[in-house]
């Protein structure tokens, strides 16, 4: 397949821009319940087995999108892909946009503290333990938000880095997606996620087909669950650390800035 073949699967595409940990496998299964729609969270083929190889040789990304991921997507019947995976913010984007594809962007979001908690539980830390190699851009990739000194940080310090990334990622794709005239942007919070009327709120938000009484009877048995929230209480130090911890990642972050400049 090729990159205007690629361009031409014949489908409305809606991916995320999220830092995961937001709820993306309730918002895949909440989307499923929308007729003629093909929503999942992380499917085969895995964007994190090209993501980090990507992050150095972006030719990597194109090539897995052509070869692997756009195949897979045309093979779905339904006429509307959602695809809910925090990986293709992390080097799938700009390939997709280069390549003239049409799609639709939905920024999940959560608090910054509430997302790097999670992050931190699940032992995901951008940038030091095997899962957050694999599955999170790290502080010495390139195009990243510097961090100065970032091996000195502790993991919640390099966890709430990760959240500042992809926010500004959120920012800048959706900017340039809206210049390229490539498709539309929306916005969620997981709070609006967990909300008793998700499920209108996000076909209306997406503009996506109504579900039928049984999609919306189904919808009710979701429940609430965030996965990363379902490990034990975590010990966390007092708030007024936290605040010192975080203040030190925007110092650290601005420090770099005014380095490279």
């Amino acid at each position: 397949m090729t990159g205007s073949a690629a361009a031409g699967i014949g489908k409305r595409l809606v991916f995320t821009v999220s830092t995961g940990c937001c709820g993306e496998d309730r918002l895949a299964r909440l989307l499923s319940m929308a007729p003629g729609v093909a929503s999942l969270h992380d499917p085969e083929p895995d964007s994190a087995d090209a993501m980090r190889d990507a992050q150095h040789a972006p030719e990597r990304a194109r090539e897995f999108l052509i070869e692997q991921k756009f195949p897979a997507i045309a093979r779905h019947r339904e006429a509307i892909y959602i695809e809910t995976s925090h990986l293709f913010c992390q080097g799938f984007f700009e390939p997709a946009l280069e390549m003239g594809l049409p799609f639709d962007l939905l920024l999940l979001s959560r608090p910054h503290r509430d997302a790097a908690t999670s992050m931190f539980r699940f032992d995901t830390i951008p940038g030091r333990t095997p899962q957050g190699m694999l599955r999170y851009l790290s502080p010495d990739d390139p195009g990243v938000l510097p961090l100065l000194d970032w091996r000195q940080l502790n993991d919640y310090q390099l966890c709430y880095w990760y959240c500042l990334e992809i926010h500004r990622r959120q920012q800048s794709f959706a900017a340039r997606l809206s210049d390229a005239g490539a498709g539309r942007v929306a916005t969620l919070t997981l709070a609006e996620l967990l909300a008793d009327d998700a499920l209108d709120r996000v076909v209306e938000l997406l503009d996506l087909p109504k579900p039928t009484p049984w999609g919306k009877l189904r919808a009710n048995f979701l429940g609430d669950h965030v996965a990363a929230d379902q490990r034990p209480p975590l010990r966390l130090p007092p708030l007024e650390d936290l605040d010192d911890w975080e203040r030190q990642v925007i110092e650290q972050v601005a420090a770099a800035d005014n380095q490279a400049a």
